[in-house]
């Protein structure tokens, strides 16, 4: 223990020390130092013991919050080691963006399920039951309420298109990558001079929800293929990091049902939807195609979005 007292004096700490000053746990700080995010200013050859200076306090206590708003290791070793200001500035940002995105999609979720219980979001206390509106706990919790959305629900032909579009595999909690796709897709659609046919559309591949990762494809419909001179400057151009192609997407028999609002609950018209198509036994093999037909692109006025979510089937009957 009088080790200790000299080290504190000469500056180093034993991670116990450190831990204490910093908040970190001694099993979080090895962990950081075999990560190379924060590493001991000394260990010591023969023991094996690791010292800290307390001029890493301040890091570490940098570390523990980029760590407490969610920001991957990689990351923070990226942040905290390097000595440009403006790039650690913009990593920093980014995340915080990331976030930001991530708490409105909380909150959506959170004044989803107000709304469910019928507790009203401004005093926190229930609604009056004449003010409640929209879906309850309990209607969704009947085995039988989603059949109710059959009337909601209309059969069409979607037809074949050109669009430019991205590809990309990933997990549904990454889906905010169609923020950076749509931006990419839209310069794609001034770089080529195409015309587009439509709104912004999504195909969201069976694998994205059945496995950890899966595909997903951003695009816009063009009224036709671009010009092999266009796509030449469409292959040439940088994307940001987001590869845009020229696709053509098939003819498709589609049974579709309108979402309104947020798409943090866009889960109740998928499962209205489906099982609509899986009790009349239509449903076939393919992605579901989303398309924004009122987005942030039209209106910042979340209470105002339309997503049509077109699940694929084929009619052998009247429904």
């Amino acid at each position: 223990m009088a080790g200790s007292g000299g080290g504190a004096r000469s500056g180093l700490v034993t991670i116990g020390e450190f831990s204490r000053m910093t908040h970190l746990t001694v099993k979080t700080l090895r962990h950081y130092d075999a990560q190379g995010v924060l590493v001991p200013h000394h260990v010591d050859d023969a023991t094996g013991y690791r010292s800290y200076s307390v001029a890493q306090v301040p890091l570490a206590q940098v570390v523990r919050r980029l760590r407490a708003l969610g920001m991957p290791l990689d990351e923070v070793r990226s942040v905290v080691g390097t000595s440009d200001v403006a790039e650690r500035t913009a990593r920093i940002g980014e995340h915080l963006d990331r976030m930001e995105k991530q708490l409105d999609e909380v909150r959506g979720a959170v004044d989803t399920l107000r709304a469910l219980l019928g507790i009203d979001a401004a005093t926190g206390e229930p609604a009056p039951e004449e003010e409640r509106t929209g879906r309850t706990l309990d209607h969704l919790l009947d085995a039988d309420a989603t059949d109710d959305a059959g009337g909601e629900v209309e059969f069409r032909v979607e037809p074949a298109t050109w669009a430019l579009a991205a590809r990309a595999r990933l997990s549904l909690a990454m889906a905010g990558w169609t923020s950076s796709a749509y931006a990419a897709v839209d310069q794609a659609v001034d770089v080529t001079g195409a015309r587009r046919s439509g709104a912004h559309g999504a195909l969201f591949y069976p694998d994205l929800f059945e496995r950890e990762t899966g595909t997903l494809v951003a695009y816009t419909p063009v009224a036709e293929r671009p010009a092999p001179d266009a796509l030449a400057a469409l292959a040439a151009r940088d994307g940001g990091g987001v590869e845009v192609r020229a696709v053509r997407l098939h003819e498709t028999e589609v049974a579709v049902m309108v979402h309104r609002g947020t798409c943090a609950d866009i889960d109740w018209t998928y499962g209205a939807l489906g099982s609509y198509v899986a009790r009349r036994a239509l449903g076939v093999d393919g992605p579901i195609r989303e398309t924004f037909v009122v987005s942030a692109v039209h209106t910042p006025d979340v209470g105002l979005h339309r997503t049509e979510v077109a699940w694929p089937v084929f009619r052998t009957r009247a429904a």
